[in-house]
C-alpha cells in the first residue's frame, strides 16, 4: 500500500499539542463496553491461555477493539457496534453517540488527511477496569505523524505542551533520556525525563506545565513523524516543537476507563 508523505499540519507550527473539548453526550452508553466486573469462574486450562485477560482480582478487565476507516460515519457506527456499545436497533440516544463519535473521527482527519479527504484511519476503543488502564506509564512520544486521544470514562492522558521558542519549556523534558535511558523503574526514569525540581520551580512562577486531560476532551499530539517536517525552512529544530511527551495517568484499583485513540494508518 502506497504511503503519503506529509508535513505537519499548520496547528503544530508553534505548539505540539492541541486540546478540544468536545462533550460526551450519553456517557452511559458508553460504558457498555466495560468489561464484566463480576467475576467469572474459568477451567484451568483457560485460566493459562493468553487470549484470557483478567487482573489481581481474577475479574475479565479489558475490551480492546479497533477498526479502520475512510468515511467517519461509517467508521463510528462499525467501531460502536463492535465494541457493544450501540445495538442494531438504534435508539435516539445511540444515533446522538454514533454522531458524537463521527464528529470526533472527522476532526482528526480534517488535520492529518491533508489534501486526501478520505484519509485511512485507525480508531481504537479500550475499556478497562482496574491497572490495565495503565496502559504507558513511562513518559515516551509516540512514533507517527500525530495521534488524538480521549478519555471517555476516567482520567485522560497526562501531557506536556511545548511552544515555538519556549527555551525554558524545552528544558524541562530530558529528550536525551527520554531516547536512551536504561532504567527498568519507571518512577525513576519519569523523574529523570522530567525532572520534579524543574516541573515545581516553572509552577512557582504560575506555570502549570504538566497538564492533565478531562473525559470529554481531545487531545492531538504531535507525534515522531512530524516533529521534522515544517512549512517554515528557516525554522531549527531548536526553535521548533518537537513531538509531544506523554504518559498514561494513576489509576485506582478497580476504576473504570474507556479510551479512544486515532491514528493514521498509512504515512511515510
Amino acid at each position: 500500500m502506497q504511503q503519503r508523505s506529509q508535513r505537519r499540519h499548520i496547528i503544530f507550527q508553534n505548539t505540539n499539542a492541541v486540546s478540544k473539548n468536545i462533550p460526551i453526550p450519553h456517557q452511559n452508553i458508553w460504558r457498555r463496553s466495560l468489561p464484566n466486573k463480576e467475576e467469572e469462574k474459568i477451567s484451568f486450562w483457560d485460566s493459562i491461555s493468553s487470549t484470557i485477560h483478567k487482573d489481581k482480582d481474577h475479574k475479565i478487565s479489558i475490551n480492546d477493539v479497533s477498526v479502520q476507516f475512510d468515511n467517519p460515519s461509517i467508521g463510528a457506527r462499525e467501531l460502536l457496534e463492535k465494541a457493544g456499545v450501540i445495538s442494531k436497533d438504534d435508539t435516539m440516544a445511540e444515533e446522538e453517540t454514533i454522531h458524537h463519535l463521527t464528529s470526533i473521527l472527522s476532526y482528526f482527519q480534517s488535520i492529518t488527511g491533508g489534501t486526501d479527504i478520505n484519509a485511512k484511519c485507525k480508531a481504537r476503543l479500550v475499556s478497562t477496569i482496574g491497572e490495565r488502564g495503565v496502559k504507558c506509564p513511562r513518559w515516551h512520544l509516540d512514533h507517527v505523524p500525530v495521534r488524538l486521544i480521549m478519555s471517555i470514562v476516567g482520567p485522560g492522558s497526562v501531557y506536556i505542551t511545548e511552544k515555538f521558542g519556549d527555551d525554558d519549556q524545552l528544558k524541562i523534558v530530558n529528550r536525551t533520556a527520554l531516547n536512551s535511558l536504561d532504567e527498568e523503574d519507571t518512577q525513576i526514569a519519569n523523574n529523570i525525563i522530567v525532572p520534579k525540581k524543574l516541573v515545581s520551580d516553572r509552577a512557582k512562577k504560575g506555570e502549570e506545565i504538566i497538564q492533565y486531560a478531562k473525559e470529554g476532551e481531545a487531545i492531538l499530539l504531535m507525534g515522531k513523524g512530524w516533529e521534522e517536517k515544517h512549512e517554515d525552512s528557516s525554522s531549527t529544530n531548536e526553535d521548533i516543537p518537537l513531538a509531544a511527551v506523554h504518559r498514561s495517568p494513576i489509576l485506582k484499583p478497580n476504576q473504570e476507563r474507556i479510551l479512544l485513540t486515532v491514528d493514521l494508518v498509512d504515512w511515510g
